[in-house]
């Protein structure tokens, strides 16, 4: 059964170079991205973030802002986010009291940037910044209630030249391969296992088959689809 089973997995996996809507538009956004060369201020629900260069850039994809509105918050707990950038929803979750928010992200410059955010809403107390690729960095020891990664939905087969880039694109899945290893280890019991993904760019069968590998369902928390035909998805692997 097991050998079956990778079988399909590899078979899935091969055929990953396959076009996907919106995939090809990601290069515009990272542009568009890359050129800010000063911090700048944005605001969400009545709150204001500073976004530093080279970090990823919430008002230019629609992504974190939908994040923010969906996740199902708790009334405390704990809280871990993979792939932080500027901190936007780690710090929503300390400000929904969470006793504690643990932000990570591979970059430093995003690290730096979340720090900054956390500075400026005076949660120091409540979130922990760490540089971090996936769970590389998270001691199996340290658990939490809910955990979360933005996930860069874009298969592809070549190394991103950036971490800028590496915020949308996943080389091979292996960010997604490693998150599914290893969440369970890092969950407490009845924890929240989710994933922030967009079927409009990602491979959906790929998804399906990497989560049925590692014994997980996914259940569809909530979803949202964009005037131009983008989709977003708020999974939960169950």
């Amino acid at each position: 059964m097991k050998s079956r089973r990778r079988s399909l997995v590899d078979e899935v996996l091969k055929g990953l170079g396959k076009k996907v809507d919106f995939a090809e538009d990601a290069s515009e956004y990272l542009n568009r991205n890359r050129s800010f060369s000063a911090p700048y201020q944005i605001s969400h629900a009545s709150l204001f973030y500073t976004i530093h260069p080279g970090v990823f850039a919430p008002d230019l994809f629609e992504d974190t802002f939908f994040f923010m509105d969906v996740i199902p918050w708790r009334l405390s707990g704990s809280f871990l986010e993979i792939g932080c950038g500027a901190g936007l929803i780690s710090i929503k979750a300390a400000l929904k009291n969470y006793d504690r928010v643990l932000a990570t992200d591979i970059s430093q410059a995003a690290i730096n940037n979340c720090i900054a955010n956390v500075r400026l809403h005076s949660l120091e107390s409540i979130v922990e910044t760490r540089e971090s690729d996936v769970f590389s960095n998270i001691d199996p020891r340290e658990k939490f209630d809910q955990i979360f990664w933005n996930l860069p939905f874009i298969w592809t087969d070549k190394e991103p030249d950036d971490d800028l880039e590496a915020t949308l694109y996943d080389l091979h899945y292996r960010g997604l391969k490693s998150f599914l290893r290893a969440a369970r280890e890092h969950a407490n019991p009845e924890a929240d296992i989710l994933l922030g993904f967009s079927d409009s760019s990602g491979q959906t069968e790929a998804v399906n088959v990497l989560a049925d590998e590692q014994g997980f369902a996914i259940r569809t928390v909530a979803e949202k689809c964009f005037d131009d035909g983008f989709n977003l998805q708020l999974l939960k692997f169950e």
